[in-house]
């Protein structure tokens, strides 16, 4: 026996019926009058196989159908298992310092460390464990590419002692062994130069996350430099664009800091990049993690508004086939902290509470007691109210820390991340018909 998928998706939109299957990511639309005419068919499979053989099989290829017999919530297991577990692309997390040039109030290193701040960077020590640490994933974990992402603190701190040699080391070694190397910075963006941007294009760091905290009135009351009183917005703009003039390969993710507050002036922020780069922006728009979540807030107005100045732009809450929420979520997965101390989360404390090993001088690292295993032995989603949920092949539950820390009753935090969403899965839906759109526009 055939049934319709328990996630499918219909919605009302412009006189039409969409259809979607977050599972598969596919969708069809169809008139009203249409979709009348298919919903009376459908009460009779066999009949509508007969009658459609190949829209048929086309539904049942990416399950809108589904035999009875086959759970669909063991093909999200199946699914999340292989993309954790066999993907051997080594993503490498890198804290060059905890320490930063700013003064951000909502900074997740102060308020997991009580305000404290740990000073120091990678020493010599510690550099070269790194270097035996890749070449040791390579050669012995046999890894088939390497991502490094470049964390902190604010990591262009030390770009010159720990950045630019550890880089340069990667790329003779991964382009020894053949195998992929892409790296990422997360930065304030406030330290990059003109010569900066040029020898990111050399050392293969082609993408970078940079936040904006609103216009510039609002981002220099949040992000403002210790020691002077230059505008913290205008710098970053500026070397946002220097990074993007240097490179036409590099790709920014802007990504908007927002309270209540911050949207009401966001045309100041998506009018202040010249027109010709803004295809290498995405706009990523993000509630400050701290806060609750914000009332009559319709947050695809603003990224349907990016999209339309000419910028790519995401919500963070759905994540159709990706099947896990958070890179940490990977088996090949380490976040490395300047003094060696290895941890799965990067917005947690960096204390022993949260450490899950130590990078040896060896190159390896000593995983604390059986904690890597049992922080993998289940799916973050695998948890009554996920398992339940319809939501769950779009948002696939919490990441591996939070449902960690919930299984071990140290979190108090709802584990249902729908309560913060400022988008609704309507509209998350509507926004990929009308991507889909521009595309087949795009390719007439």
């Amino acid at each position: 026996m055939i049934k319709i998928s328990k996630y499918l998706y219909k919605i009302e939109f412009e006189n039409q019926i969409l259809l979607y299957q977050p599972i598969s990511d596919q969708m069809f639309k169809m008139k009203r009058g249409e979709y009348d005419v298919f919903s009376s068919k459908l009460k009779n499979i066999n009949l509508f196989k007969n009658d459609y053989p190949t829209f048929y099989n086309w539904l049942t290829e990416n399950l809108f159908l589904v035999s009875n017999d086959v759970t669909e919530l063991n093909i999200i297991r199946t699914m999340n298992k292989v993309k954790c577990f066999s993907d051997k692309d080594y993503w490498l997390t890198i804290n060059p310092t905890l320490e930063c040039n700013l003064n951000c109030w909502y900074c997740s290193v102060k308020e997991a460390t009580g305000g404290k701040i740990f000073e120091g960077k990678v020493n010599s020590s510690v550099y070269l464990s790194l270097e035996k640490h890749i070449q040791y994933m390579i050669t012995q974990k046999k890894i088939t590419g390497l991502h490094i992402d470049w964390f902190g603190g604010e990591p262009l701190l030390y770009f010159k002692e720990v950045i630019l040699p550890l880089s340069k080391y990667a790329i003779d070694v991964t382009s020894k062994y053949k195998i992929p190397l892409t790296c990422h910075i997360t930065t304030n963006g406030t330290l990059i130069s003109k010569s900066m941007a040029r020898q990111f294009k050399q050392l293969n760091i082609n993408s970078f996350q940079i936040s904006i905290d609103g216009n510039k009135s609002a981002h220099d009351k949040v992000k403002y430099f210790k020691n002077n009183k230059n505008s913290a917005y205008d710098t970053t703009i500026k070397n946002i664009i220097l990074i993007l003039e240097a490179n036409i390969n590099a790709v920014v993710d802007v990504r908007i800091n927002f309270d209540k507050d911050t949207l009401s002036d966001i045309d100041s922020v998506l009018n202040a990049f010249p027109i010709g780069l803004r295809k290498q922006i995405n706009i990523d728009f993000h509630k400050i993690f701290q806060l609750t979540k914000i009332k009559d807030v319709d947050i695809n107005i603003f990224v349907e508004k990016a999209k339309t100045l000419g910028y790519s732009s995401s919500y963070w809450a759905f994540r159709p086939q990706r099947f896990y929420t958070c890179y940490a979520d990977k088996y090949f997965h380490a976040a490395i902290n300047f003094d060696g101390k290895v941890f799965k989360c990067t917005a947690r404390d960096y204390t022993e509470k949260f450490q899950i090993g130590t990078l040896l001088e060896n190159g390896k690292i000593e995983y604390i007691g059986f904690k890597q295993f049992e922080m993998h032995a289940l799916a973050s989603f695998e948890n009554e109210q996920c398992l339940k949920c319809k939501y769950l092949p779009l948002c696939f539950g919490p990441c591996i820390q939070f449902a960690f820390d919930k299984n071990n009753n140290d979190c108090n935090r709802d584990i249902c991340a729908k309560n913060n969403w400022e988008m609704t899965v309507n509209d998350f839906i509507i926004s990929k018909y009308k991507e889909s759109l521009k595309i087949n526009d795009s390719e007439k």
